[in-house]
């Protein structure tokens, strides 16, 4: 909700900023973004009163948001009565209702009847272990980071990076032997 204030108060601010021309001979296209579940009746009335505000202030369209715009299969009466509402408002304020159907990104929306179709990238000749009835990816060879246990201070560069072994911000536990904590104090302006 809070999201939806700040991009609506966004939206607002730049209609401000940028203003109508004075020669303009037609009506420029001013949009608003609202994403919502319109199956809930408390949303219908909130996005009423977003839509009325809008044409109050000159917008013209409205790009909609629902997940459920990618599963209309699944919907029932009482969500088909909210859109039509919806639309009425619009129609009666003169705004035209833009609907965001084609979700890019998570796609979740679209994915929601058939998971299967998600596509990957190939994957061959990879190492997989299968323990308890599960099949985990392992490298092959396995990842190791030089020095990554700390247990031989050496291994890491000191002039190479902007805080190692050979700085005076560098310290480890004085004798320690085996793999050990580390810490980075006194830490230089690393800023370039």
């Amino acid at each position: 909700m809070r999201n939806r204030c700040i991009w609506l108060l966004s939206v607002l601010m730049a209609s401000l900023v940028f203003p109508l021309p004075s020669d303009a001979g037609e009506r420029l296209q001013r949009w608003v973004f609202y994403m919502g579940n319109l199956w809930v009746d408390a949303n219908i009335t909130t996005l009423q009163g977003v839509l009325t505000r809008a044409a109050e202030t000159g917008y013209t369209h409205a790009l909609l948001s629902d997940s459920k715009f990618a599963r209309l299969g699944g919907m029932d009466s009482h969500y088909f009565a909210n859109v039509a509402k919806i639309k009425s408002t619009a129609a009666a304020l003169g705004i035209e209702i833009v609907p965001a159907v084609f979700p890019i990104g998570y796609s979740n929306d679209i994915l929601f009847h058939d998971p299967n179709l998600i596509e990957a990238l190939p994957v061959k000749n990879a190492l997989l272990v299968v323990s308890n009835g599960f099949a985990l990816a392992q490298a092959d060879p396995p990842v190791a980071f030089r020095g990554g246990d700390f247990s031989d201070l050496s291994l890491w560069p000191g002039d190479d990076l902007p805080f190692g072994a050979g700085h005076p911000g560098f310290a480890a536990r004085p004798g320690a032997t085996g793999p050990c904590r580390l810490a980075i104090e006194r830490l230089p302006d690393v800023a370039r």
